[in-house]
């Protein structure tokens, strides 16, 4: 006990419990010990309101301020979790008084370093004690309700304290959390920590089961011969004899006409395209190649255009003239800009920063630091960010120093933050720790309290994630402008996921507030156009299982439990149809707005692959095998390794189904895959290897997407895809660089075109 003496005879006592923050429903509430009398109850009821008012003003996290009170109280300010809790005051003539401040929504995690995920296996046994945090947060509350929950889904008859059973079985597979609540119906605390693995551990590396028989040793020459011919054209053609200054520059592809780059057309201009975050996959094939075919040129050539970049065209800041909105004309090298919104952007880019840390680690660690810097617009705060990052001059030496506020999902804030940028700051974050393990701890730490707010972003009963962490609702911005705000809705409920509940009990489809409401409102529906399912559970999930490959035990479990999490919630919930191949439109609470809304892409195949191999969960299975027959792949298996039945006879020239069955062959060790991998293989060799006349001088072969298609875009992952079969035929698959199936683009006003973007204007023209 802790005492602070007023002016008068009387004083103020409290008990420390810690608190998160306070809530406004609690005001006026009180708990009179040893009865005073109706009068002193109702000056005690009074100054009670009073007190509880000065304190609910604040709606923002600690530290809190107390007002000057008069003489009958204390100054106190600054006040923080230590000084909050259990306050009374005692006199001569009267009972106690007792003010309880109770928790609102404390964070799933209990401390700010987020803590690795308990991991309990087969046979072992499973309990669950109180994981709920401090035992003292529950010591005034005279009851409090438990209810555990597996994948999301009540236990029935488990609402005690603690949760044990011996000898986990397979029904027991899955992610357990436990809610707690008092007798009023205020929720305490929530754990969602614990996740039950099958036998065996998830891997973190990829492992290729042998070596495969030695007759693919043709095909990998072919392979080999085809990707260095494309390889020596791209050297020859396609760097930099524009500018007059011979630089190591890529341009991002070729006129197949007129061999000249391709061309960016805004206000009459034309510009010479070289993107280097369009380029990244380039850079991949380029240092695969060197390391299977034994040839330095190519990776020689990669890192000369990387050093390039640093030391010609990297800014103060740490950033580079690249992205969705800006690049390099390689006939001026100047910044060009001005065709959009002038920021800079990475959205599932996923670089090859790896490269770049070789290259230069000083600068590659600038890049990301300015990175954050760029898009992270309140780090103390909502911890709000946006896609569309500012020029900043300077980044802070003590960039990951800064507080953390773990703030709550689904504010109201001016402008939403997407989940887009999220999984690029948290790749190239992870990608700095790797390394420069002890100087940049906090790129690590930022990284993890960033994927933390993700996932307490999901939907708590069912698991399914959110495009926005915070929801736009700016009248004049036209983000949720139709949209009225949550205190002027009917039937509004307090809770971090109130839009989800709130039109589910209502029986509306939010597009009925109008269009502006439907493009705003990401935490009302799981999603809301044909891209959003995959930026939610492919890109950002692929991107996370990089992440904890590349960080190993260690460091990457947090990212394993996260993307392992996310695929689960998709598969086990309504939001695949494995029979027709459909998503749904839906609300993160389960409930289905529009049946059959998109079709699933071969990115989904081979995300499930990637989230099979590495946690061997078969909950995940139908989805990969349902996207993998509706593509006319044929039968993977009714269960894993199970009467595979391939269409081995399929055009198909998909690098993404390609990578998607060596994936499941190293999983499986099942030979059909890899079989049906080379057939793909074959395939991309005769569909897209084609054979291009420069002025009758001589034939040059480049892999294009088709023979009618009038320009090479030089970052299209079939050659990689190429190597990476060759890699897995030679059992030395650690050859190959990382690869997150990153999406390379420029968006912005083309000529004739209006706002657009490169694959539409450029890549995707044929004859």
């Amino acid at each position: 006990m802790r005492n602070k003496k007023s002016k008068s005879n009387q004083q103020w006592n409290y008990d420390n419990i810690s608190l998160w923050k306070i809530r406004p429903a609690d005001t006026g509430r009180q708990y009179v010990k040893n009865g005073g009398g109706a009068v002193i109850r109702s000056f005690i009821l009074a100054f009670v309101v009073f007190v509880f008012c000065i304190l609910t003003t604040a709606e923002a996290h600690l530290p809190i301020s107390f007002n000057t009170f008069d003489d009958q109280n204390f100054l106190h300010s600054d006040m923080g979790t230590d000084d909050l809790g259990e306050y009374y005051k005692t006199a001569e003539s009267s009972g106690i008084p007792e003010i309880l401040i109770k928790p609102e929504w404390p964070p799933s995690v209990w401390q700010e370093d987020i803590k690795r995920p308990e991991e309990v296996y087969l046979g072992d046994e499973l309990n669950l004690g109180p994981v709920l945090g401090p035992e003292e947060l529950y010591s005034a509350v005279d009851e409090v309700e438990y209810q555990w929950y597996r994948d999301g889904k009540p236990l029935e008859g488990a609402t005690g304290k603690s949760l044990i059973i011996n000898g986990v079985t397979k029904d027991d597979l899955g992610s357990y959390f436990v809610m707690a609540y008092t007798d009023a119906d205020t929720l305490l605390a929530q754990s969602r920590r614990v996740l039950v693995w099958r036998s065996d551990p998830p891997v973190f590396r990829y492992e290729v089961p042998g070596k495969p028989a030695e007759n693919y040793q043709s095909l990998q020459d072919k392979i080999l011969e085809s990707v260095s011919e494309h390889a020596d054209n791209v050297l020859e053609l396609g760097r930099d004899r524009w500018s007059g200054k011979d630089t190591p520059l890529f341009a991002d592809g070729l006129n197949l006409a007129t061999w000249e780059p391709a061309i960016w057309r805004h206000n009459g201009n034309e510009y010479y395209i070289s993107n280097f975050a369009s380029q990244q996959n380039l850079m991949r094939t380029l240092v695969a190649l060197s390391r299977l075919a034994g040839d330095e040129q190519y990776k020689q050539a990669a890192m000369d255009a990387t050093a390039y970049m640093f030391d010609h065209h990297q800014y103060e800041s740490g950033l580079l003239p690249w992205g969705g909105h800006r690049f390099l004309d390689l006939k001026t090298l100047d910044d060009v800009y001005g065709f959009d919104s002038n920021s800079h952007e990475l959205k599932r880019h996923f670089p090859y920063y790896d490269l770049m840390f070789d290259v230069d680690k000083e600068s590659a660690t600038q890049l990301v630091r300015g990175f954050w810097e760029s898009h992270i617009y309140d780090w103390s705060n909502e911890f709000y960010h946006n896609r569309h990052g500012r020029w900043v001059d300077r980044v802070p030496e003590d960039i990951w120093d800064r507080p953390f506020s773990d703030p709550d999902a689904h504010q109201m804030i001016d402008r939403g933050t997407m989940v887009h940028t999220s999984n690029d700051l948290m790749y190239a974050a992870a990608h700095s720790f790797r390394h420069n393990p002890e100087q940049e701890q906090g790129a690590l730490q930022w990284a993890e309290r960033k994927g933390g707010l993700w996932y307490k972003a999901r939907n708590p009963k069912v698991g399914l994630g959110s495009y926005h962490y915070h929801l736009g609702h700016n009248p004049n911005s036209g983000w949720g402008s139709h949209m009225p705000p949550p205190q002027n809705v009917p039937g509004r409920v307090d809770a971090p996921y109130e839009w989800s509940d709130l039109f589910e009990r209502l029986g509306e489809d939010p597009a009925s507030y109008g269009t502006g409401a439907a493009s705003a409102v990401g935490s009302t529906r799981f999603w809301a156009t044909t891209g959003w399912p995959g930026v939610i559970y492919a890109d950002a999930t692929i991107a996370q299982l990089r992440m904890a490959e590349l960080l190993g035990e260690e460091h990457g479990t947090n990212f394993m439990y996260w993307a392992h999490t996310a695929l689960r919630a998709f598969a086990e919930s309504d939001a695949y149809n494995p029979e027709t191949n459909t998503i749904n439109r839906m609300l993160t609470n389960g409930r289905v707005l529009e049946p059959d809304f998109t079709t699933a892409g071969l990115r989904f195949f081979y995300t499930f692959s990637i989230g099979y191999r590495m946690t061997q969960d078969e909950a995940l299975w139908p989805v990969a095998r349902g996207v993998a027959r509706a593509h006319e792949l044929g039968e993977i298996g009714p269960s894993p390794g199970v009467a595979v039945k391939l269409n081995l006879t399929t055009s198909n020239a998909e690098p993404e189904a390609m990578l998607s069955f060596l994936e499941l062959y190293q999983a499986l060790e099942e030979p059909a895959y890899l079989e049906m991998a080379v057939k793909i293989a074959e395939n991309i060799l005769e569909q897209k290897f084609h054979k291009k006349h420069r002025f009758q001088s001589g034939a040059y072969g480049f892999f294009v997407r088709s023979k009618e298609h009038t320009h090479v875009c030089f970052d299209d992952p079939e050659p990689f895809a190429l190597l990476s079969l060759v890699a897995v035929l030679r059992g030395e698959p650690d050859l190959l660089p990382l690869y997150a199936n990153g999406r390379s683009y420029i968006h912005g006003r083309y000529d004739g075109e209006g706002r657009t973007y490169d694959h539409r204007v450029i890549w995707s023209q044929t004859k």
